[in-house]
Formats: structure tokens, C-alpha cells, sequence
């Protein structure tokens, strides 16, 4: 039998296991929903996935979305 774990892996070290395929360049909230658009302001947490890396094991595969923090002066231009 064969599993697959997803994980969200954040700038700080964290890691968190997730039961979807996060979308790539889609703002995420820190909890890897797809935030709404427009954002109430620039301030909001939002993360977006810029990488993916696999490790296939002995009937394990992990896939892990590493996530970036996008700063605010980027978030401007999804503001209301």
C-alpha cells in the first residue's frame, strides 16, 4: 500500500500536514486556504508556494510545498 503525505512547510520551520494541492501563485492564509480577493488591507498574513519537493520512500511519499511570505508592499496591489 502505498500513502502520500502533503505538508506545508512555512519560512519559520514549521511544517503542517494538509489534506489538498495547494494551487501555485495563489495568496494563501496561514492556514493554506486561498485568501479572497481583494484583501481588506496590506497588512494580512499571505503566503504563496514557490517550490515543491518529493521524497519517495519505501511506500511513503511526501510532498512537501515550501511557502514564502509575501511582503506587504507586494500585497498593495490587492487591496481594495
Amino acid at each position: 500500500m502505498e500513502w502520500t503525505t502533503r505538508k506545508l512547510c512555512y519560512p519559520e520551520g514549521d511544517e503542517r500536514e494538509i489534506e489538498f494541492t495547494p494551487p501555485f501563485n495563489v495568496l494563501l492564509d496561514l492556514n493554506g486556504t486561498p485568501l479572497r480577493l481583494p484583501l481588506p488591507s496590506e497588512k494580512t498574513l499571505a503566503y504563496r508556494v514557490y517550490s515543491v519537493r518529493k521524497h519517495e520512500g519505501r511506500g511513503e511519499t511526501v510532498i512537501q510545498y515550501l511557502l514564502e511570505l509575501v511582503p506587504a508592499h507586494e500585497l498593495r496591489g490587492f487591496v481594495r
